[in-house]
């Protein structure tokens, strides 16, 4: 059985449950699925919207978000809870993680 600390803790990238997707499938495809819409609208006025799974949150944006790394993430993100992101100089970065604010560290 795959468990979320085989991936974060044992960096075992490769596990799958049966009939599910390695962490390296959803990898390939979830973050150029990110970075384009963010390198196409970056200099317009437009927000992006994503709608995705929380576990897939928790376990591929810190790929994707320059302050977010997987002992954060790992820290529950709620039903209908939200991150929202920004493009900086350095990358994508979050300033919102499900209630926290992480611009001012203090909970929304």
């Amino acid at each position: 059985m795959v468990r979320w600390e085989d991936w974060k803790e044992h960096g075992r990238w490769e596990l799958h449950i049966e009939g599910g997707e390695r962490n390296l499938d959803i990898q390939s495809r979830f973050v150029p699925f990110v970075e384009q819409p963010v390198s196409q609208y970056q200099q317009m006025p437009e927000r992006i919207v994503l709608v995705g799974h929380g576990g897939t949150c928790r376990c591929i944006l810190p790929l994707a978000l320059q302050n977010i790394d997987l002992d954060f993430a790992a820290l529950p993100l709620e039903c209908t809870s939200y991150v929202v992101a920004g493009a900086r100089p350095e990358g994508l970065v979050s300033s919102q993680w499900g209630g926290k604010d992480l611009r001012a560290g203090r909970e929304l």
